[in-house]
């Protein structure tokens, strides 16, 4: 998993670093509009105007102030151990490092929302109804390999699982 954040990191890095700085994007955020990056869909949703201050990359993550601690840890981590080491020693500009924090901010934004808009109860009883069946095939089908093969009762733990979930 760090493998691909900081693949997807560099990546993103490298393409920062690369851009045309004349083409129209450069030019719109030069008037003040949004600028537009892309290979990312969720970069359309990131504002960027000629002004950054702190103000303008402030994003409310989450209404519980424990939670929003910790996801701008979070975002804080990321950014650190994924980006400045390999960014600062090529570029001293700062802004895709402030670019990226609010990117991931609002991602992290839309994630919380989404998961809000979740019926978590609904969700639950239909994963403990998948379980229980699940849990008594699996014990169904153990008792059938134990029948079968009296061997069976000889295998230690992995080979049991094995031969039970080959047999699923």
């Amino acid at each position: 998993m760090n493998y691909l954040i900081g693949s997807g990191l560099v990546v993103a890095g490298v393409y920062w670093l690369l851009k045309d700085k004349h083409n129209a994007s450069s030019k719109a955020r030069e008037k003040g509009k949004t600028l537009k990056l892309r290979p990312s869909r969720l970069k359309r949703y990131v504002k960027l105007t000629q002004k950054r201050t702190s103000e303008d990359l402030k994003v409310q993550i989450a209404e519980s102030e424990a939670l929003e601690r910790s996801l701008m840890k979070l975002v804080e981590f990321i950014v650190r151990d994924y980006v400045e080491w390999w960014y600062h020693p090529i570029s001293k500009n700062s802004s895709f490092p402030k670019d990226l924090r609010h990117l991931l901010k609002y991602f992290l934004a839309r994630l919380v929302a989404g998961i809000k808009e979740v019926e978590w109860e609904t969700l639950m009883q239909e994963f403990i109804i998948e379980l229980r069946k699940l849990m008594k095939t699996y014990r169904v089908t153990e008792i059938e390999l134990e029948r079968r093969h009296p061997e069976f009762k000889t295998f230690d733990l992995y080979q049991k699982q094995g031969l039970i979930l080959q047999e699923i």
